[in-house]
C-alpha cells in the first residue's frame, strides 16, 4: 500500500499511465517473492527496534514491517499484538519474549555489534547477539547518518522483502546482494 503512494504523486505530473505500470511490476515481483517465502516448513523467530530512552518501541502485529516478516516466511514475535503502529514496552517486556528469538533487526543507529552493546550490555544477553544474527536497515547510510531506507525503500517493497528473505532464508536467494540491510559484526 505504501508503494502506491506513488500513483498520487504522478497525478500531479501527468504520468498517471507510468506510474501503473512501475506498481503493478512492483506488486509482481513482490507477490513472486512472497510465493517463495510461503514455501517454507521452518520459520525462524524474529523481533526488533530496541531501546530508546527508556523505552522499546516495537512495531505492532498489525503494521507494514509485521506483514513483511510474514511475507519473508519469518514468525515475528508480536505479530499477534492487534496495533498498527509501535507498541512501547519496557526492556525487560521485550526480554522476556524474545531472549531466545533467532534474529533481531532494525536496531537503530549503530553499525557493529560493539555499537550497539555499548548502548545497553544487557543487548549481548540476546540469543541473536550471541548468535551474530543481528541485522540492520542502515547499508545505504551516509557519513551524517542519513539512512535511505527510510526514503526509497517504501517505494521499493519488493527489494525490502528479497532483503529480508535472504536474511531468514539464505537458501531461497543464494545469490541476493543485500541493498537495504547489513548483518553487524
Amino acid at each position: 500500500g505504501r508503494a502506491e503512494w506513488g500513483k498520487f504523486v504522478a497525478l500531479f505530473f501527468n504520468k498517471e499511465a507510468t506510474a501503473e505500470t512501475l506498481f503493478a511490476e512492483t506488486m509482481s515481483r513482490y507477490q513472486e517473492l512472497a510465493a517463495k517465502a510461503a514455501t517454507v516448513t521452518s520459520k525462524p523467530t524474529l523481533f526488533t527496534d530496541s531501546d530508546y530512552q527508556g523505552t522499546w518501541y516495537m512495531a505492532g502485529g498489525k503494521s507494514f514491517a509485521a506483514k513483511m516478516f510474514a511475507d519473508a516466511g519469518a514468525n515475528y514475535l508480536w505479530a499477534d499484538d492487534p496495533n498498527t503502529a509501535s507498541i512501547p514496552l519496557a526492556f525487560e517486556a521485550v526480554f522476556e519474549k524474545a531472549a531466545d528469538a533467532d534474529f533481531w533487526i532494525n536496531v537503530g543507529y549503530v553499525s557493529d555489534l560493539a555499537s550497539l552493546k555499548a548502548n545497553d550490555a544487557r543487548y549481548a544477553d540476546f540469543a541473536a547477539f550471541k548468535n551474530g544474527k543481528v541485522w540492520n536497515n542502515n547499508k545505504r547510510s551516509n557519513a551524517n547518518g542519513g539512512n535511505d531506507y527510510y526514503e526509497s525503500a517504501v517505494a521499493e517493497p519488493d527489494v525490502v522483502l528479497a532483503d529480508l528473505i535472504a536474511i531468514f532464508h539464505p537458501e531461497l536467494l543464494a545469490n541476493h546482494e543485500f541493498v537495504y540491510y547489513q548483518q553487524l559484526k
